[in-house]
């Protein structure tokens, strides 16, 4: 997981001190050459290769908060990872923690926490799966 956070550090600076934009995320895909799609598809979204080409696709429909959770997953599955059966738990696990990392900087978890009792379900479940993150990794 270091290892991983360590390269990602390198491609997004920014990673745990501000919130990574999904414009950020479009400019590191142009960089690296990866095609981005929104399409209406049954899953919140996935990355492929195909013929050597890196895709992520996005369910078109998907309401903001999933919409960057989701790019910021499948992004971190692009952008360190390739589709490999064996290593696909671990890559997995990398890809969820970032995807949060990348939406709540470790900075914002003391104050998000203090307001956990007014979030709504869907953002109560990223802010619990966030502090694993941090109580995990220290990230």
């Amino acid at each position: 997981m270091l290892l991983a956070y360590s390269q990602l550090k390198k491609i997004l600076p920014q990673l745990n001190e501000s919130v990574i934009t999904p414009e950020i995320i479009y400019k590191v895909f142009e960089r690296r050459k990866i095609s981005f799609y929104e399409l209406p598809i049954e899953e919140r979204g996935y990355y492929v290769t195909e013929n050597g080409r890196d895709y992520v696709f996005l369910r078109h429909s998907l309401q903001q908060l999933l919409f960057h959770e989701t790019l910021l997953y499948e992004g971190v599955h692009a952008i360190c990872h390739f589709p490999v059966q064996y290593l696909l738990r671990r890559h997995t696990l990398e890809a969820e923690a970032f995807s949060l990392i990348g939406m709540m900087p470790l900075e914002s978890l003391p104050r998000l926490n203090r307001i956990r009792h007014q979030l709504d379900a869907e953002n109560y479940d990223l802010l619990l799966r966030r502090n694993k993150v941090a109580e995990l990794w220290n990230l």
